[in-house]
């Protein structure tokens, strides 16, 4: 099963965790780089949209194996077969299968949006993965919240669409989130990474990260400064509606983290 998860936040430097990690030689995923499943049992994501991603994906990889005949290539192109069979994906053993590999390695899924799983959801996680270690990387939440609306608007919709559905309010609120994980599982699983260390430290983030998911320190990391502002018309001022809108939703939320985890904290999350 898997060993660590990473559950959010969105916007917060999750997919560079995710390919730094995977340069690791002692971590190993799945090959989704978000793997989605418990949203799409609990937060409604589209199971065809994401199955269509994970055919995508086991493809590739497939591609890169074809006409490999040795023991160790079969046997992974028959795990990688199973992991696109329709009436298969998105089971708990479905979900199982994913971390299944030869030799040793601490498995992981990165997926943001778990951030915001309902109670029930979060249970599932503990009943699947008690032991797992997690990580959530967290963001100032207005200027996460910016960067959101801006990566959302690729899609073509206006920053007022976006602003105003639920998904958008529930990822960035880490008071009810942060409750909610806390609530099943010890505080201890949970390493809690303020987005400006990974700006200004990231090896300093790595080693931390390491130590919580019981892997060693890996010297050969490569391109390892995050790259920031990379979503498109990132530097776009966004309108002065919208902008008021997010520090109207989530200016207090910065309040609860220096309740939570201290003004030293805080002061660290930009």
């Amino acid at each position: 099963m898997v060993d660590f998860i990473g559950i959010g936040a969105q916007k917060a430097a999750t997919t560079w965790l995710w390919a730094m990690l995977n340069q690791h030689p002692e971590v190993r995923f799945s090959p989704l780089k978000e793997v989605h499943y418990f949203d799409v049992l609990y937060l409604g994501s589209r199971r065809r949209a994401h199955f269509k991603v994970t055919k995508r994906a086991v493809r590739r990889q497939l591609l890169k194996l074809k006409g490999a005949k040795d023991a160790e290539s079969v046997a992974k192109k028959d795990w990688l077969r199973r992991i696109k069979d329709k009436a298969f994906a998105f089971t708990d053993d479905w979900y199982r299968h994913l971390f299944v590999g030869p030799g040793e390695a601490v498995t992981g899924d990165i997926t943001p949006l778990y951030c915001a799983l309902p109670d029930a959801g979060v249970e599932h996680v503990k009943r699947l993965a008690p032991d797992a270690r997690l990580i959530y990387m967290i963001r100032d939440p207005v200027e996460r919240g910016a960067s959101a609306v801006r990566y959302a608007t690729r899609t073509g919709r206006s920053p007022h669409d976006i602003v105003r559905a639920k998904r958008f309010f529930v990822r960035g609120d880490y008071r009810a989130n942060i409750t909610r994980w806390e609530k099943h599982f010890d505080p201890a699983q949970i390493l809690y990474i303020p987005f400006g260390d990974v700006k200004r430290r990231p090896m300093d983030v790595l080693r931390a990260v390491e130590r919580h998911i019981g892997v060693s320190a890996f010297e050969g990391y490569k391109e390892v400064a995050v790259a920031v502002n990379t979503t498109r018309g990132a530097d776009v001022p966004l309108p002065n509606d919208i902008q008021a809108k997010l520090v109207e939703m989530f200016g207090e939320q910065r309040a609860y983290l220096e309740e939570r985890f201290g003004q030293d904290f805080v002061s660290r999350v930009s």
